[in-house]
């Protein structure tokens, strides 16, 4: 069993890497043989080493949808020059 905390989104429900790193560790460590099954708090998924490969699988399900506006130029403008602060602003 493992569960996830990702900093600035708290606790999630399954990561691949963290499922991947618990399960080598486990690997590593000879706790466990492959394939190895980790249950996280969204459902299982089987770690399988190959030589030197891991192969992860399990369900895949979409949580979310959105619509992201990309703008490759504004990207492209050099970010503006640092602010100076009067003398009279203290930053102590």
């Amino acid at each position: 069993d493992v569960r996830f905390f990702e900093r600035g989104a708290g606790e999630t429900l399954s990561s691949g890497t963290g499922s991947t790193g618990a399960a080598f560790a486990a690997l590593h460590h000879g706790l466990v043989s492959s394939p190895v099954r980790v249950l996280t708090p969204a459902g299982p998924l089987e770690l399988r080493q190959s030589g030197d490969a891991l192969y992860l699988t399990g369900p895949a399900v979409i949580v979310a949808e959105g619509i992201f506006h990309y703008d490759e130029h504004e990207c492209l403008d050099p970010p503006e020059p640092p602010i100076t602060l009067p003398k009279s602003c203290s930053t102590n």
